[in-house]
């Protein structure tokens, strides 16, 4: 009884997953759903802005971006990280050759962001800053 009820629940989410998926509707990228500017929930004043293929950093409202290269890959690319041993993950990895750094995308929806930096393990969270 009980796997029926199941069942009865679930097989409509499925159908819907299942239709969507044939009427070519896909999720988005995960380098398209970076696109944007994103603020620290630990530090309202440190910004970050992906554009394509760039990302872009400020302190404050106001100054200069800085700007570096980056690749949205299955692995950390960057000099020091390329030979980790990590599980390769579609598209979940962001690699800066210049500052030769790496994060891991833990998370992210269309209003939140969440990053681990591969250095140090820690987690960087974001928020979606709306234009």
């Amino acid at each position: 009884m009980k796997l029926r009820l199941i069942i009865a629940v679930l097989l409509p989410f499925a159908s819907i997953s299942s239709f969507a998926q044939s009427q070519g509707v896909k999720k988005p990228a995960m380098a398209d759903m970076l696109l944007g500017q994103w603020q620290s929930t630990e530090d309202p004043k440190s910004f970050l802005l992906f554009e394509k293929g760039v990302l872009k950093s400020r302190y404050g409202s106001k100054g200069a971006w800085e700007s570096e290269a980056i690749v949205v890959s299955d692995r950390c690319v960057n000099e020091t990280d390329k030979d980790r041993v990590e599980k390769p993950e579609k598209d979940r990895y962001i690699s800066s050759r210049k500052s030769d750094m790496c994060w891991y995308i833990d998370f992210i929806d269309k209003d939140r962001l969440s990053l681990v930096y591969m250095a140090r393990g820690n987690t960087l969270s974001y928020r979606r800053v709306k234009r």
